[in-house]
């Protein structure tokens, strides 16, 4: 039951200065929380995995169990308490017709190949300096993992369970104080937790659109098949495609098709034709239509021009940032 009050001003309409640096810092202590103990729950089972059941942590099933259950049967639980209180607010329902998931999804291409360009070039730029390579995350973890485990994983059960925190559960919380902050704020967490500058910048952008979605249509049924669809060709057929591609077929540092290889290299010749096609388009969209995506203010708006140092000036949201950054510095080393 919600039970700490938050009432405008009745000549402004908005929430005091105080009160909104209040509800931005519970909010920040609870994504803290999530994040803290998810970190702290993995550690220790792990650790005891290893020493008590030592040759099922090496199995891959222990590895996904590990992405998993801390994070969603530990962390959430426990951190909800503190964002519990908070008031919600649901947003309305609206359908989105055939043409329009279709837009969407192209949008969403767009939006996924932006965000890995800026990755790539700030990785890029990174490992030059450092004088070495960075071992994607993503890459690491599917590497042993058999098909169908990857296929559960991306594209079934991490966007499913995704959608519900960052945009279900988290939206419906910042959606009182506006659907900006509503889609910035997600956003910006569904980015940040996942703790490496691989995939940081494109789960921004799409977290962005998926939040939007959201907000405007109430249903995560859309927003979870977009994640799907992204994570399947983006995390599961991508790598499957570049799987097939051998070295050896690498000569001079162009490439050799032979009959025996003809086909995988069509398959994937085709799969960027279309993903880019598919992108350029919504980047048309995104340019046409740029006058659509519009906000609207919430029942709680927090005072004019002094949103984002509400945002930023509290404990809660300072705490938040601290163990962000120093996850993401940690990632680099």
């Amino acid at each position: 039951m919600n039970n700490l009050k938050f009432v405008p001003n009745i000549v402004t309409g908005r929430l005091s200065e105080e009160d909104a640096k209040r509800y931005f810092s519970r909010f920040g202590w609870f994504v803290f929380a999530y994040f803290l103990i998810n970190i702290i729950a993995q550690n220790a089972i792990a650790l005891i995995v290893y020493y008590v059941f030592p040759k099922f942590y090496f199995h891959y099933l222990f590895a996904e169990l590990l992405s998993f259950v801390p994070n969603y049967l530990i962390a959430l639980p426990l951190a909800y308490a503190i964002v519990r209180p908070l008031p919600s607010e649901i947003p309305m329902k609206e359908k989105m017709s055939a043409g329009h998931i279709f837009c969407g999804f192209c949008i969403s291409m767009t939006l996924m190949m932006v965000g890995n360009y800026i990755s790539q070039i700030f990785i890029g730029v990174f490992q030059v300096m450092r004088g070495s390579v960075l071992q994607n995350p993503v890459e690491a973890a599917v590497a042993n993992m058999p098909l169908w485990m990857n296929f559960l994983s991306i594209v079934v059960l991490a966007p499913v369970l995704e959608e519900l925190v960052f945009r279900g559960l988290m939206c419906k919380k910042l959606l009182v104080l506006g659907e900006g902050y509503a889609i910035i704020l997600s956003a910006a967490v569904f980015a940040l937790c996942h703790g490496n500058f691989f995939q940081l910048f494109y789960a921004f952008t799409l977290g962005c659109f998926f939040a939007f979605i959201y907000v405007k249509t109430g249903k995560l049924v859309y927003t979870v098949f977009f994640h799907m669809a992204i994570n399947f060709l983006g995390g599961f057929v991508a790598p499957w495609l570049m799987s097939f591609i051998d070295a050896s077929d690498l000569v001079n540092g162009e490439l050799m098709i032979s009959a025996d290889n003809i086909l995988q290299y069509l398959a994937l010749m085709w799969y960027e034709l279309i993903a880019l096609g598919a992108a350029i388009f919504g980047l048309v969209l995104l340019i046409k239509k740029r006058r659509q995506f519009t906000v609207h203010t919430g029942i709680l708006p927090p005072p004019e021009k002094r949103g984002v140092s509400c945002v930023l000036l509290n404990s809660g949201v300072a705490a938040a940032i601290t163990i962000f950054a120093l996850t993401l510095v940690g990632s680099l080393l």
